[in-house]
């Protein structure tokens, strides 16, 4: 129930804005009132008291044009300011990232003036690390804050603390309209309606069709048709680039987006800034004494060193894991760990906390979630000395009633816990610390014996210990929670607690003061005297603190690291061995100051130090006795070394000098492709994995069969099982597709078209080991087209190793070519009265496959002993419309649903619906995916074949000779994850992949459905509904709890399932015996109790993953990457260009040159293009030719013949088939090509074709079809088509058809026929066959228009006939009867010529 706010003043309220935790108004233009939370001044009150009624904003001036909302800060336009000065922008609030402009990072509790003037409007983010941009009335844009993904404009990622104009924007665009986005992008609608946006883009929320981080303005839905602005740039430019498909690549865009949780509204300290998406390499570490513990950016938690005590969080108790590290098990989606001398804690991005040693009192090393935390804890922070029975652990929790605390938990010996007087352990329950004032808790630190916390940003309060001062508060009293004393700014930016010493960065500079013990000079004062009171130690700008007992670091916000203290390891990093307290002041580290684009620092005893870089490398100095430097080594360093210095660690940029040693080596490694090798029906040891990268790299991991991996080695099961888990990168480039059989054999096609392929076996059972990948180019080529190849397949490859390839040349209308072992008639060699042997295999020359009929072969796909060829489908993949199935090779099982076939010659699939639009073989079944069915359905899935552990989905375990309708007679069960009986059955699929022994499909809505068996748990979820696994369907629960979002899926023949996430994570699950998930392990997933365990994140090993960068040089393969053109024309532009519709004139020619582009729209804009389109632009130049409205949407024509369209997509108007009752922000095609002409009207659409064939849509609302129909009926050829109709259900479309050797035209129409619509003199509904308009007199008709309820077309040029429903006098007769048959409008004037 709404509530009434209270407390705002009378007047006329003209804005409203609400942020993350509070809300303002503002009244009469003349004030700014605001209430909620005013943590860090957010109200502009002068305080940091939250208010439950609007209080005034302090500073503003008298005229307010508008205000904008942020993550606790607020900005407004003051209409004429205290200075006389006209739009200026002030602001207030937190001020962490200089995003309320004034300069500083200066919290303000009142307005400030940013210094910016004639601001039209403002707009604040709601981010973590925020930005706040302003428009002015000069169409300039300025923004200022947080910057880390250009989001500013300026073409930098720097920091910006006042306003700075945008490249991006200013001068080129008139201003529309002004948005920061949530996750920082900045977007802009200029006045002609286009949108641009810049910043993140990893969610692909840019709308440029990439997930690439974008410095300059792209236009959002960068597709065939997007607008160039109206307003023509200065000056013009003297020519126009020639926008062809031979385009350069765009330059390698910045670091890509990240992956990890988004971090809690108030981040835990310290927070590592955004890193790259997919980077499984260093996020943050958290060393521990003689060891070390890494968050990767994929959320999971590795530590190597020593063992001892349960330190490295795995329940280990002695040794050394000296080189690689190990992963922790269990914990996944880490957004945040920290560490003590042997403790640590992490903390997720869904709240949950995990601890270890666990119960180091009972002698218990191993680590345990901690559940019983009052609220969602927000930070964690590790404390203890080096005994486990000193170990403690805090968190900050916040309720939903916006209050939060601190709890602690652990040895309760010294106060740590914050208990008063009382040193009570409370080793597993959680206790409230005692005696902190209320208000807002941040930058929790815990330390040897005590710990501190930052209260409303204002202050800091500590407990514990306070021997030699440690609390701050100028005495040794024990037992209470006090505040620092003596600290010289009232602003508390972050504060770190040591052994005996405790550090603060202070103010508006980030000044450091520490009090305490110095006995090494870790004060950093340039002594080693005790000090009661904080002192100053000459560091500013310290963005981050971290202390042992004798050494300490900073990190500033100029990318510097300083150290001081005890220097006895060379762990200040100065190249030295010398301490700081005998240079008087702290060092900076000189090999990573102003190199790296710095996310954090972490410090252990007895003396290491480690940097992690924003690209997720990991630099280490200092001890290294144990290997806690992760190079492998056990030599101490006094200058930055990489850490995990081997394949997959991202060299940060530039490279500092002299570079460190070991130099890791840098990979491309964005993934295109995933593809599972092996099956463990024939050997239960092979199975692995191949991944094809953007910079056409192709990887294997796992363990090699005769070959199976194309690594040379015939087998390496059982030599050495670590390596099997070790990514090796194969000898040939430039791949852009992959695919591999159900046994052994793979082949690969490069961006030229060629094709490599393995292992080679010969007809004496020889392996090609000297060439484990195989050129095709070396054999005598093929049969048809110019030697390149379409699409690739490999089969075969089953107990014996010897594999079969097929591939389709670049000739479309040429059979398949195949070649390899000859066995079931793979190589399709087989007719009637010929039969083939081993004697036939062809391992040096392709074979042409016999049978089949002719037609258009647009599909390939092969199990192990049988191939097929999807001929006249619609698309390279799937198939669809008139595409069939044919097949050859062994029928035996019927693994394709072939009950009368017989023999291995090529037989046609029957039973197939020509409208699907997936097929998917696996060994020995396989399936479809139908779309738009006439009943509306869709997405429906079709399995045949072996059904012996239920992989057909239809609830039972009996064989499909026929193809069978999975899960036919079911469909989910409200909020359940299984199936019970119903009349309707199971839907919307998206994807489907097949493996052996089961299926899965990603749904529409982005759920895994699988079926068939389910031993390893590879559906994502434990058991299933039969003997063997799942008869029907069951939805995988395995990604419930995570952050992740399938966006594709693939199966592994060996029981496992890949799947690619919306972020470029690869996960996997199921069966991992072999090394085949890519993490560095052999075992497989959890299963059992009733329970699935958590992903493994492919490639997250020690600093190697894939997602991280992004193609320098573009896969054919990939059309989301956009291209920049070079070319530009020399000639002036055609006098006449070429018209898609005689019936339209053409505007008149632009004064500038035009590109050479072929065929041009029909309408040119006079005015001029910008001086540079943004990037990244369409790969091929298509602009529109023609709009057209529907109801709440929109339709485009392209000059290329497409037809997009967005907006609302309920009842099919958008011509997608599909009736979804939300809106469709993203432009999406029609199924249609080659259009010249686009009609709708209101919910319906019709195209006519350059091959004169028309298409309408919706099919049939009224029964439920929405899909695109093609009109086949029509008497004679049509000329020109338009769209009628209120709804969906009243549509209606009509064409002006011309039949050979007929000099009169004639129109015909059908739909819905209510009120005479469709003008046979009738009122009978004609939904699909064409009724002939009656009465009309002979002659030529052009122009026609269909309306809501009534039509017109224009006759011999000299008058107009109209039919159907005449209300108001709708048809022009004079009267308001509606007509049955045309009538001639009256009272029109015709002039000749």
């Amino acid at each position: 129930v709404p509530l009434q706010v209270q407390g705002l003043p009378s007047g006329n309220f003209t804005q409203l804005r609400c942020g993350t935790y509070h809300c303002c108004a503002v009244v009469n233009r003349t004030s700014v009132w605001c209430w909620g939370s005013n943590s860090y001044g957010a109200l502009g009150d002068g305080t940091a008291t939250a208010r439950s009624a609007p209080v005034q904003v302090s500073g503003l001036a008298k005229n307010i044009t508008d205000i904008s909302v942020g993550n606790r800060y607020s900005c407004a336009i003051e209409g004429t300011a205290a200075d006389g000065t006209t739009g200026a922008v002030a602001c207030w609030g937190y001020n962490n990232y200089g995003q309320v402009g004034d300069g500083t990072t200066t919290t303000r509790y009142a307005a400030v003036d940013t210094g910016l003037r004639d601001a039209e409007t403002v707009s604040c983010a709601h981010a973590t690390y925020p930005h706040t941009c302003a428009s002015t009335l000069a169409d300039e844009l300025y923004c200022w804050g947080y910057n880390g993904y250009c989001q500013l404009g300026d073409g930098t990622t720097t920091v910006r603390y006042s306003p700075v104009e945008s490249a991006a924007i200013s001068d080129k665009y008139t201003v529309g309209e002004l948005k920061v986005g949530h996750n920082y992008e900045t977007y802009v609608r200029t006045e002609d309606g286009a949108v641009l946006g810049w910043g993140y883009n990893g969610y692909g929320q840019l709308g440029d069709g990439t997930k690439t981080t974008q410095c300059d303005g792209v236009f959002v839905g960068v597709y065939e048709g997007t607008p160039l602005p109206s307003t023509p740039p200065s000056p013009l430019p003297t020519s126009l680039p020639t926008l062809s498909p031979t385009m350069t690549p765009a330059p390698t865009p910045v670091s890509p987006a990240p992956t990890m949780t988004p971090l809690p509204s108030t981040p835990p300290t310290p927070v590592p800034s955004p890193v790259p998406t997919g980077l499984v390499g260093a996020a943050a570490a958290a060393p521990v004494i003689y060891g070390l513990v890494v968050a990767t950016t994929g959320g999971g938690v590795w530590s190597l060193g020593l063992a001892s005590d349960g330190r490295l969080g795995d329940g280990a108790d002695t040794g050394d894991t000296v080189g690689e590290p190990t992963r922790l098990d269990g914990l996944s989606g880490v957004v945040y760990v920290d560490s003590g001398s042997i403790q640590g804690i992490t903390l997720s991005g869904s709240g949950s906390v995990y601890y270890w040693p666990s119960a180091p009192d009972s002698g218990i090393d191993t680590k345990a979630e901690q559940d019983s935390l009052s609220c969602t804890a927000t930070e964690v922070s590790a404390g203890g000395g080096s005994g486990g029975a000193q170990s403690f652990w805090c968190a900050i929790t916040v309720c939903t009633d916006g209050t939060n605390n601190v709890e602690c938990w652990g040895d309760g010996g010294d106060y740590k816990l914050g208990q008063g007087s009382s040193s009570t352990d409370h080793w597993s329950t959680p206790v409230a610390v005692d005696g902190l004032p209320t208000g807002n808790y941040t930058e929790l630190s815990c330390g040897y014996f005590g710990s501190c916390v930052v209260v409303d940003g204002t202050s800091a309060w500590c407990w514990g210990w306070n021997n030699q001062y440690s609390l701050g508060d100028g005495t040794t009293n024990n037992g209470v929670v006090v505040e620092v004393q003596g600290l010289s700014e009232a602003v508390v930016n972050t504060v770190e607690v040591g052994y005996l010493t405790a550090c603060a960065s202070v103010g508006s500079t980030g000044k450091v003061e520490c009090w305490g013990s110095n006995h090494y000079g870790q004060i950093g004062d340039g002594t080693e005297t005790v000090r009661s009171a904080p002192v100053a130690n000459g560091v500013v700008g310290a963005t981050q603190i971290e202390m042992t007992n004798s050494h300490a670091c900073a990190l500033t916000s100029a990318d510097e690291v300083y150290c001081w203290g005890r220097n006895t390891y060379g762990q200040l990093g100065d190249g030295t061995t010398t301490s700081s307290s005998t240079t008087n002041a702290p060092v900076k580290v000189t090999e990573v100051a102003e190199q790296y684009s710095i996310a954090s620092i972490s410090v252990s005893y007895p003396g290491s130090t480690y940097v992690t870089t924003k690209d997720g490398a990991l630099l280490a100095f200092g001890r290294n006795d144990h290997g806690q430097l992760g190079d492998n080594t056990t030599t101490d360093s006094t200058i930055a070394i990489f850490a995990f210095g081997h394949e997959g660690t991202f060299l940060p940029s530039p490279l500092p000098s002299p570079a460190p040693s070991p130099v890791p080596t840098s990979v491309d490694n964005s993934v295109i492709q995933v593809v599972g090798t092996g099956t463990s029906v024939y050997d239960a040891r092979q199975a692995g994995l191949t991944i094809v990268t953007a910079n056409g790299g192709t990887w294997v991991v796992g363990t090699s069969n005769r070959g199976s991996l194309g690594t040379g080695e015939a087998n390496t099961y059982g030599t050495d099982r670590h390596s099997a888990t070790k990514f090796q990168r194969l000898a040939v480039d430039g791949v852009v597709e992959t695919d591999s059989s159900h046994g052994s054999s793979s082949i690969v096609k490069t961006r030229d078209g060629s094709v490599y392929y393995w292992p080679r076996w010969t007809n004496d059972d020889t392996y090609d080991s000297a060439n484990p990948v195989y050129d095709i180019g070396e054999m005598s080529g093929f049969s048809s087209g110019s030697g390149k190849v379409r699409k690739i397949a490999a089969g075969g490859g089953d107990a014996d190793g010897r594999g079969v390839w097929c591939v389709l040349t670049d000739d479309e209308y040429a059979p398949p070519e195949c070649w390899g072992d000859a066995g079931y008639n793979v190589l399709g060699q087989e007719v009637s009265g010929s039969s083939m042997s081993d004697d036939d295999d062809s391992w040096d020359v392709p074979l042409v496959v016999k049978g089949l009929p002719p037609g258009r072969y647009t599909g390939l796909q092969m199990s192990s002993s049988t191939a097929c060829v999807i001929i006249n489908g619609t698309d390279d993949g799937g198939g669809g419309g008139e595409g069939e199935i044919w097949c050859w090779g062994s029928f035996g099982t019927h693994p394709v649903g072939c009950g009368g076939c017989a023999g291995t010659r090529v037989n046609k699939i029957p039973g197939i619906s020509r409208n699907f639009t997936q097929f998917k073989m696996g060994s020995d079944h396989s399936c479809v995916v139908e779309g738009t069915n006439a009943d509306g359905t869709y997405g429906n899935v079709i399995c045949m074949g072996e059904n012996g552990r239920g992989q057909l989905g239809d609830g039972t375990t009996t064989y499909g000779w026929d193809p069978v309708k999975t899960v036919a007679g079911y469909q989910v069960a409200d909020g359940s994850n299984s199936l019970t009986k119903n009349s309707s059955f199971f839907q919307s699929a998206e994807q489907i992949t097949v493996s052996h022994r089961d299926t899965c499909v990603l749904t529409s809505d982005k759920e895994i459905w699988c079926w068939g068996w389910n031993h390893y748990c590879q559906h994502g979820v434990y058991g299933g509904s039969g003997t063997y696994g799942a008869y029907l369907p069951q939805r995988a629960t395995i990604l419930d709890d995570t952050t992740y979002e399938a966006e594709t899926i693939y199966s592994g023949m060996d029981f496992t399932t890949y799947v690619r996430t919306a972020d470029g994570s690869i996960l996997a699950w199921g069966r991992g015996n072999s090394g085949q998930f890519g993490n560095n392990r052999t075992d497989n997933t959890e299963c059992a109790a009733g329970r699935v365990g958590a992903p493994a994140v492919v490639g997250e090993a020690a600093g190697f993953g894939f997602g991280t960068s992004q193609p320098t040089t573009t896969p054919t393969s990939a059309p989301s990457i956009s291209f920049q053109p070079t070319n530009v024309p020399t000639t002036p532009a055609p006098t006449a260009l070429p018209t898609l519709l005689p019936t339209i004139s053409l505007k008149p020619t632009p004064s500038s040159p035009a590109p050479t582009i072929s065929p041009f729209p029909t309408n040119v804009p006079t005015s001029s293009a910008p001086t540079a389109l943004p990037t990244p632009s369409p790969t091929t130049f298509v602009a529109a030719a023609a709009v057209s409205g529907l109801a709440d949407a929109l339709a485009v024509l392209t000059d290329q013949g497409g037809v997009f369209s967005a907006g609302h997509g309920a009842d099919g108007r958008l011509g997608d088939g599909a009736d979804m009752d939300a809106a469709t922000t993203t432009p999406v095609r029609a199924n249609v090509n080659n259009v010249v002409q686009l009609d709708t009207m209101f919910e319906s659409g019709i195209v006519l074709t350059g091959a004169y064939s028309v298409h309408y849509w919706p099919e049939d609302a009224a029964s439920g079809a929405y899909g695109i129909a093609d009109q086949e009926g029509l008497t004679c050829t049509a000329t020109e088509v338009s769209a009628g109709g209120y709804s969906a259900e009243e549509a209606f479309w009509c064409a002006i058809i011309s039949c050979t050797g007929d000099a009169d035209n004639y129109v015909e129409c059908w739909g819905d026929n209510e009120g005479y619509k469709l003008g046979d003199g009738s009122e009978t509904d004609s939904w699909s066959t064409p009724v002939q308009v009656a009465g009309m007199p002979g002659g030529t008709y052009t122009e026609l228009s269909c309306g809501t309820h009534s039509s017109c077309v224009v006759v011999d040029g000299d008058s107009v006939w109209c039919w159907g429903s005449n209300d108001n006098g709708a048809l022009g007769d004079g009267t308001d009867t509606a007509r049955t048959v045309p009538v001639e409008v009256q009272g029109l004037r015709f002039v000749a010529g």
